[in-house]
């Protein structure tokens, strides 16, 4: 009986460090995992931002030509800033209408990304 004691207990203690082995590099993984993850997200968040900055700036100094440029064919400044301003809100109308079309393209493109092996 003394042998498969002796056995039982060998047994039992390689079988908890492997375990333990197991839990430690699940671990490290999980936390490597995590931190790609965030990096990535915060990556593309600054770049989003960056571009959205300056994309911003110069539609609005494209707008502000384009308003000049009606007011001028109006004989209005007034009526090509309103002509402008009706355009952004027809804009802003359609982007509205379709805001479920565009989170569906959204998350297609986005899915394989953020879910690759």
């Amino acid at each position: 009986m003394g042998l498969f004691k002796s056995l039982k207990n060998a047994n039992t203690d390689d079988n908890l460090h492997k375990g333990k082995d197991y839990v430690d590099a699940s671990y490290k993984y999980w936390k490597l995992k995590i931190f790609q993850s965030v990096t990535r997200s915060l990556s593309t968040l600054v770049k989003l931002l960056a571009i959205g900055a300056f994309l911003g700036i110069g539609l609005l100094f494209v707008a502000i030509a384009f308003a000049i440029f009606l007011g001028d064919v109006f004989n209005s400044v007034i009526l090509g800033y309103l002509a402008v301003g009706g355009l952004f809100l027809i804009i802003s109308f359609g982007v509205f209408l379709f805001r479920r079309k565009i989170d569906t393209i959204i998350i297609t493109k986005m899915a394989p990304k953020f879910f690759k092996k």
